[in-house]
């Protein structure tokens, strides 16, 4: 049994690594792909941040290897470490679950108001409670909903490119957007925060429907994982992640280069109504090549056991270097902190964001050395631990 993700757990001794080290990789993945929404604009690229050809190289690298992908890898994880948390289905540890999606949901309202818009605890802290009602059902019955979860995902993402075909003008977003630029460039703390409010609700609505379907899918496949412990020993399953790898990233990389394709042409021709559709593609075929990711860290871990290993520490406190990733990146491009705002092209940014995983992964290690948990991890746990009120 290992911690969940988001919260207190067992002892390092009794840890899987598959889950530490996928997570490490994961927030290196997510930082880099936040980042634009936090030091170019609100919306993400444009067509100045991908001048020329390495600015054009990083976005589109980004695109193809990490947009969309490893939050859902995240997703399986919690999934699969809430297996363990709600075991024996007692009311207690149901209570504690519970408690724990509250304490999710309070970070990610507060993380979306003063950090970053994009946040998905919030979600998260939504669709965990649909873990409750799915925890001591059938491997039936959880297989069902998972696929009604990833068709109701890929029905909503074709219906979404559809209307954006019909009516271009839908791919510009809305005035909050547009309003919440102007204040990460140069508002106060304040005045930021209020324009990340004002932008929340529509942000949500896509985090929920399109992102939050697909994450529950993730949410029940990483349960049903857990129930048989699949990633505790990643030799018993060589063949399993050789077909994943090849599979998922057989398949998925040729879609995810066109989504890209489609998604940077838009961008630089300041078509918004083409550059989402191309987003929309790619988040549509993300859980293919995540497949394949999962799929080859497993057989690099099979072949190769300490694969990763000196960023496992930092898989360990996911909460606290999430969060702590979105508040370094506000104080360094935010008007209220460094003021670089819109200032870099893609590779700037992306330098900056690994620059702040780097930093907040050693850290991590760091503070690991002498607490058993992040310091969110262990607010977290307290929290969820406690006698209920």
């Amino acid at each position: 049994m290992f911690n969940s993700p988001y919260g207190a757990g067992m002892s390092s001794r009794s840890r899987q690594h598959f889950p530490d080290r996928l997570r490490a990789v994961a927030l290196l993945g997510i930082v880099l792909v936040n980042s634009p929404f936090l030091g170019i604009s609100a919306s993400g690229y444009t067509a100045a941040s991908i001048e020329g050809p390495l600015n054009t190289a990083t976005a589109f690298v980004v695109m193809v290897l990490l947009q969309s992908k490893f939050y859902l890898l995240f997703s399986f994880l919690f999934g699969y470490s809430s297996q363990f948390i709600l075991k024996d289905n007692g009311s207690p540890d149901r209570r504690r679950f519970r408690r724990r999606l509250a304490a999710l949901g309070l970070l990610g309202l507060v993380h979306a108001t003063f950090f970053f818009v994009g946040d998905i605890l919030m979600t998260y802290a939504a669709l965990g409670v649909g873990l409750l009602l799915l925890n001591a059902r059938s491997a039936r019955v959880v297989r069902s909903w998972a696929a009604v979860a990833t068709v109701t995902s890929i029905i909503l993402v074709v219906g979404s490119v559809l209307l954006v075909m019909s009516d271009p003008s839908l791919g510009e977003g809305d005035a909050s957007i547009t309003a919440l630029d102007g204040a990460l460039e140069a508002g106060t703390f304040i005045e930021a925060a209020l324009a990340r409010l004002a932008a929340l609700p529509s942000v949500l609505v896509f985090t929920l429907l399109l992102q939050g379907t697909m994450a529950f899918g993730a949410f029940c496949l990483g349960l049903l994982a857990g129930r048989v412990a699949l990633l505790a020993d990643p030799q018993a399953g060589v063949q399993r992640w050789r077909t994943w790898a090849l599979v998922g990233i057989g398949i998925g990389a040729p879609l995810q280069v066109l989504a890209a394709t489609i998604q940077i042409t838009g961008i630089r021709s300041g078509d918004a109504g083409l550059a989402t559709i191309g987003t929309l593609l790619g988040f549509g075929s993300a859980p293919i090549l995540t497949l394949g990711y999962l799929g080859l860290t497993g057989l690099l871990l099979a072949r190769y056991a300490g694969f990763l290993g000196p960023i496992e520490q930092s898989g360990r406190a996911a909460l606290s270097i999430y969060i702590g990733e979105s508040i370094a990146l506000s104080i360094i491009f935010c008007g209220y902190g460094f003021g670089l705002f819109g200032t870099f092209g893609s590779l700037g940014v992306m330098l900056v964001g690994v620059a702040v995983w780097v930093g907040l992964a050693l850290a991590a290690t760091g503070w690991l050395r002498r607490f058993s948990q992040g310091p969110l991890e262990a607010l977290v746990g307290r929290w969820a631990s406690s006698s209920q009120v």
